[in-house]
């Protein structure tokens, strides 16, 4: 949370005022939806990565990443 803090007043595009807020509700830190305990949180974020997994999406995104940044996926 610091580092994307850090980020919003670095001028790139993508890090927004709300990006912050964002990030916190994805991972459940705070609001009605927020996580109990760490096995909550851990339960959530496991079904985030499988989500994730095998979408056409994700594997569009790492090609272009590869493309762009060299970064192997």
């Amino acid at each position: 949370m610091n580092l994307v803090e850090l980020m919003i007043y670095s001028g790139f595009p993508c890090f927004k005022p709300t990006s912050l807020r964002t990030l916190q509700q994805r991972f459940r830190m705070e609001g009605g939806e927020a996580c109990a305990n760490q096995f909550e949180a851990a339960m959530h974020m496991k079904s985030i990565i499988e989500d994730a997994h095998d979408k056409w999406t994700t594997t569009v995104y790492d090609l272009i990443q590869y493309k762009q940044n060299k970064i192997v996926f």
